[in-house]
């Protein structure tokens, strides 16, 4: 039994009731209730979670789909009192059996609002284009080095709204699609295992976008695009089918 106040996060490999396995064989009654006898020796409570119920699967569909509830964060009274803000979410599998869990101890602190950029990602798209070939073919009076000014702005306000509207920012659209494939595969074997191979693809796309984006603003010289050094790494797809962005137009 451990002493003072702490928390304690990971895979138990093991679960405290039956709803928190579904598919596959039950697990046996005794290793349900010495994990119990532990949590209650040991006086912890379990955080709870924001997100998918079950952080472990067998990565199966249909029938033949296996999911438990295995990492979990447990904590004293004394340390909940402590934090009492705190909160435990259960991320995206993607690459993994395991969804990792993260526990949230603070606030989020606000975020300042960022100048406008043009990045690079965006001469490819069609919108972006259109937008621009439109703001400058509007007339403004005024000295030419004013009108510059005003169709500069003019685009910048545009393409603002163009990036809020179509999700122009590609950590937004990563987000979105972890969402839409932990939704699919919550429904069990019910699952659309062509959908989520789709969304999968589509995700393993957008995380190039992602690390093109950064490798922009990065001032390491060495570091090429496409080096995958970046979290989607993980992802279990061959890079070499996707179609990398051209640098040179």
């Amino acid at each position: 039994m451990l002493e003072g106040d702490y928390v304690i996060m990971g895979d138990f490999n093991t679960i405290t009731a039956y709803h928190e396995k579904e598919g596959g064989r039950s697990k046996s009654a005794s290793s349900i209730e010495g994990f119990n006898n532990f949590l209650n020796m040991d006086g912890t409570v379990d955080l709870g979670f924001e997100g998918c119920r079950f952080t472990w699967s067998n990565r199966q569909y249909g029938g033949n789909l296996v999911r438990e509830w295995l990492n979990r964060c447990l904590a004293t009274p004394n340390w909940c009192e402590a934090y009492p803000r705190s909160a435990v979410v259960h991320l995206n599998d993607q690459g993994s059996n395991h969804r990792p869990i993260l526990l949230i101890t603070e606030e989020e602190q606000k975020t300042i609002k960022r100048r406008f950029r043009f990045q690079e990602k965006w001469c490819k798209e069609e919108e972006v284009g259109r937008i621009v070939r439109e703001r400058w073919k509007e007339a403004v009076q005024g000295s030419l080095m004013f009108q510059l000014f005003s169709k500069l702005k003019r685009c910048r306000h545009h393409l603002v709204e163009w990036q809020r509207s179509k999700g122009g920012n590609s950590l937004q659209q990563i987000n979105y699609l972890k969402q839409r494939i932990d939704e699919e595969k919550g429904k069990g074997n019910q699952a659309d295992k062509h959908q989520i191979i789709v969304l999968e693809e589509e995700l393993a796309e957008t995380y190039l976008k992602e690390e093109r984006f950064w490798w922009e603003k990065t001032r390491v010289q060495w570091l090429n695009y496409g080096d995958q050094n970046t979290q989607f790494f993980f992802i279990q797809k061959r890079i070499s089918e996707i179609d990398i962005i051209e640098f040179s137009s």
